[in-house]
């Protein structure tokens, strides 16, 4: 007897199509990401370093966004939350020196490395030679990374240098914004 798997639904056929990315913002910040990501303004102490942070999923960046806005809510009342989205060419990515993992459990201990790394300080990905960062980073988001814990609905994808936001700055982009 011979086991033919049927998904439960039918996607499209597979061609290399272009990525989809989204990074959920302010309205004021994603404006000015349409003019070009810098990178100076990234944080610390977040899962990969300072980098530009993206996600393939929409209702993530939009719950990223509306985080980013009651942030600063007090200061700025008339901020709504906003996200950028990137059509980005898988083929572009590809040329980028990139580093991914997979799981995220606490037994993946190369990432929780690398996430204990960078929320501890670490100011790159510890590489040697003069490039210090990979150019882009993908991984599930730690939600508790002192307890070994993640968003099994959520991911990342960072960017961490200059030849790698110039992929998406090159990009096709559009901004939604929350009404």
């Amino acid at each position: 007897m011979a086991f033919t798997f049927v998904p439960p639904f039918a996607p499209p056929a597979w061609a290399n199509q272009d990525i989809l990315l989204y990074h959920g913002t302010d309205d004021v910040s994603a404006r000015a990401i349409l003019g070009g990501i810098l990178l100076g303004r990234s944080r610390a102490r977040i899962d990969f370093g300072p980098g530009f942070y993206t996600t393939t999923r929409l209702h993530q960046a939009w719950d990223w966004a509306r985080a980013c806005v009651a942030r600063q809510v007090r200061h700025s009342p008339h901020l709504r939350a906003a996200v950028v989205e990137f059509q980005v060419s898988r083929d572009a990515l590809s040329a980028l020196d990139t580093i991914g993992f997979v799981g995220g459990d606490r037994n993946d201990l190369d990432y929780w490395s690398l996430v204990f790394h960078c929320r501890n300080g670490g100011m790159d990905h510890g590489r040697p030679g003069i490039d210090k960062f990979y150019d882009v980073v993908i991984g599930p988001v730690a939600s508790s990374f002192r307890h070994g814990m993640i968003h099994m609905a959520a991911d990342q994808i960072s960017f961490h240098s200059a030849r790698a936001t110039s992929t998406l700055d090159g990009a096709s982009k559009d901004i939604g914004i929350a009404t």
